[in-house]
């Protein structure tokens, strides 16, 4: 492996109401971004997720990163299994989002 890879996600397309998906996502990744070290390691993490919520139909680490427009899985598969980071935070700051933006006011819910 010469160098690290820069993976970036395509731009999200809006969705159907107001500024879209990609505005939410932007608001929810602003929390969960912050439980990441470093700032090229959130720019890779954000990139990973944003693949995910792609129209990718495997999401194995040679998809992911094509889509990503890697030439190889290397830069996924080191974010996955190198680098260190909470994921119990990153698990807690989506909770947190989802409970204050998902849940009608007073309301209690079960996310599945």
């Amino acid at each position: 492996m010469g160098g690290r890879a820069n993976l970036q996600a395509p731009e999200c397309r809006p969705g159907k109401r107001g500024g879209g998906w990609a505005d939410d996502f932007a608001s929810l990744w602003e929390l969960a971004g912050r439980c990441f070290r470093c700032s090229d390691t959130r720019a890779h993490a954000e990139s990973y997720v944003r693949g995910h919520l792609g129209r990718v139909e495997r999401k194995n680490s040679w998809q992911m990163a094509e889509y990503l427009g890697a030439a190889s899985p290397y830069a996924v598969q080191h974010l996955l299994c190198r680098i260190s980071w909470n994921a119990d935070a990153v698990r807690d700051e989506l909770l947190r989002y989802s409970r204050k933006h998902l849940l009608a006011p007073k309301k209690k819910g079960a996310l599945i």
